[in-house]
């Protein structure tokens, strides 16, 4: 994986490419079973309200700042294609 330049995208943009360094929350996350699609910019949340309409704030990782905004069921397909 290539490291972007500068980090440019933001919530729910394609970041397969670059990864982490292509998002400005600094995180990319892979939110459908094929190794080669469905990797979009996240980012961190406390509850619901802080992601966007069509995304939910879920708990991604065993830690206490382990939740990330993430994308409703069928939205995955809108977002990263």
């Amino acid at each position: 994986m290539l490291r972007a330049e500068k980090a440019m995208k933001q919530l729910g943009e394609d970041c397969r490419e670059n990864g982490a360094s292509a998002c400005l929350s600094g995180i990319c996350l892979h939110v459908k079973p094929g190794r080669h699609e469905g990797y979009v910019c996240s980012q961190s949340c406390q509850g619901d309200g802080d992601c966007p309409g069509g995304w939910r704030c879920a708990q991604v990782y065993p830690t206490p700042k382990g939740r990330l905004c993430t994308p409703l069921p069928g939205e995955a397909e809108a977002t990263s294609e």
